[in-house]
């Protein structure tokens, strides 16, 4: 089942035309349609670090393993790590479709560590238009909070040979675990 799946992923349409990445090749930069932008984007292995700015300018770097799982982040000094404590992070290409996997990490910010829980499911294959160019993603529901309560929900779109998210929508939750705000991001355009 698994490599159906990512048999079709990858045999949808992909970005072939002019100026549309090759098929592997992770972008140096990725333009979003709400104006912002993440560069500096290096890839080694399964792990993808970039820089993102904030409506001020100010830069946070990240690195997220498989380009979807957090590893470590760093804005204005303050640092945020997951120790995922020996777990072993599912390549999101190996996901099964309908599937829910559950992965438990220790998040340490400040010198102070709590629960950290996501988990995962594969919607199935899908495809994204960046620009003029078509990209096969993996469409993906998420959810990331504590053993207690799930903090943030959504979707993605991963594009698992480019380890990039060409899309999500995000609900974060209020401690009461009601709707606080929605954030949309949609790839406007990439740079190789």
């Amino acid at each position: 089942m698994r490599l159906a799946l990512v048999a079709v992923a990858l045999g949808l349409a992909s970005g072939a035309g002019a100026g549309c990445l090759p098929e592997g090749k992770t972008p140096s930069a990725v333009q979003f349609a709400d104006g912002a932008v993440i560069d500096h984007i290096a890839r080694d292995g399964d792990m993808l670090s970039y820089t993102s700015y904030d409506d001020d300018g100010e830069g946070m770097q990240t690195s997220v393993r498989w380009g979807l799982y957090p590893d470590h982040s760093a804005y204005h000094g303050e640092g945020v790590r997951y120790d995922w404590q020996g777990t072993t992070l599912p390549p999101p290409a190996e996901l099964v479709a309908g599937e829910e996997i559950s992965l438990s990490a220790r998040q340490v910010m400040s010198g102070t560590a709590q629960s950290f829980v996501m988990t995962v499911r594969l919607i199935g294959p899908a495809e994204v238009q960046v620009g003029d160019c078509r990209y096969p993603v993996l469409h993906l529901a998420v959810t990331m909070g504590t053993a207690e309560k799930v903090r943030i929900e959504g979707e993605r779109w991963l594009d698992p040979s480019r380890l990039v998210m060409w899309a999500s929508t995000t609900r974060i939750l209020d401690k009461a675990g009601k709707l606080e705000r929605v954030v949309t991001s949609r790839a406007t355009g990439a740079t190789e």
